[in-house]
């Protein structure tokens, strides 16, 4: 296929159809009928001889070829907009982008009320839409525009660029009244518990330290969250491990207390991206909120922790 055959406006839809996954959404965003993008998406059919987009149970999703597509559109069209206009400054109040965010359980209380607010107050028109991740692969979206925000071991999607954003630590949830609530806990005494465990990332890192000792903990239930873990562990003799930061969350029981696990264990979290986006002034703004978030929920927890 020539480049020639390709009209450069038709790539500007497929990009706003990719990223809205929408055609009235898309329409919107480039000021265009809902009837003349339909057209441009025939077009682009048409023209790769593809589907490119078809429907999903949540909405449109890229095919294959699309997403292939996607990556070399994206660049192609950011290289061409900055030499066009090498003065481009990026305005996040009239940014009308979509970014699809994978959190873990562990970290989406910390982060999303937090980062929802200050999108709203300075880039009204941006949408976030926050995905749950899979421990095997990453959405086409988040793979595309997206930003993981996982733990720093956990490699997935291929090359990527990232971030640090919290550095966290394990920490030991119980009821206020529990028979080991006005001990210290000790390894030995951690291993006498009936414990939750959490499942999803992080919460396999505690059994594989104490297996590299030698040693296993008594897990008699299994949750997919924290928030339903402390639900159960208010109530019984249950004790479950969890980031340090649950602990100052207004979602954390006001019957249950915390102990540090009496392991030396840490919770790297960073925010990874693939490299084509580094330079997206949009993609960069976002990054940038997220760190400050992240900055800013450190430091009301240490405030919060010296106090208690």
């Amino acid at each position: 296929m020539g480049l020639r055959r390709i009209d450069l406006n038709l790539l500007v839809t497929f990009q706003a159809l990719i990223e809205e996954r929408n055609v009235s959404r898309a329409a919107e965003r480039l000021a265009l009928s809902q009837s003349a993008v339909s057209h441009a998406l025939k077009r682009l059919r048409e023209t790769f001889q593809d589907e490119l987009l078809v429907r999903g149970p949540s909405g449109m999703e890229p095919t294959p070829r699309a997403v292939t597509l996607a990556i070399a559109v994206k660049s192609g069209l950011a290289t061409i907009e900055t030499a066009v206009d090498e003065k481009r400054r990026f305005d996040p109040a009239t940014c009308h982008a979509t970014f699809h965010l994978s959190v873990t359980d562990y970290i989406r209380p910390y982060l999303m009320s937090r980062l929802c607010a200050h999108v709203r107050e300075a880039a009204p028109h941006m949408r976030l839409v926050f995905e749950t991740p899979d421990e095997r692969q990453v959405s086409s979206a988040v793979a595309y525009e997206g930003l993981q925000i996982r733990l720093a071991d956990l490699q997935l999607g291929g090359p990527m660029e990232s971030m640090g954003v919290l550095e966290d630590t394990f920490s030991v949830a119980m009821r206020s009244g529990h028979p080991y609530a006005a001990e210290e806990l000790t390894l030995e005494r951690y291993l006498q518990l009936a414990h939750i465990k959490v499942t999803g990332v992080g919460s396999s890192a505690i059994d594989r330290a104490l297996t590299a000792k030698g040693l296993v903990r008594d897990v008699v239930a299994r949750m997919p969250n924290c928030l339903e873990a402390l639900e159960v562990v208010e109530c019984t003799d249950l004790v479950v491990a969890m980031p340090s930061h649950w602990a100052q969350l207004a979602q954390f029981p006001q019957g249950c207390i915390t102990r540090p696990l009496p392991l030396a264990l840490r919770m790297p979290i960073e925010a990874a991206w693939h490299p084509r986006n580094t330079n997206d002034p949009a993609h960069a703004w976002l990054r940038e909120t997220v760190r400050r978030v992240f900055v800013a929920g450190r430091s009301q927890y240490t405030a919060s922790s010296t106090i208690n």
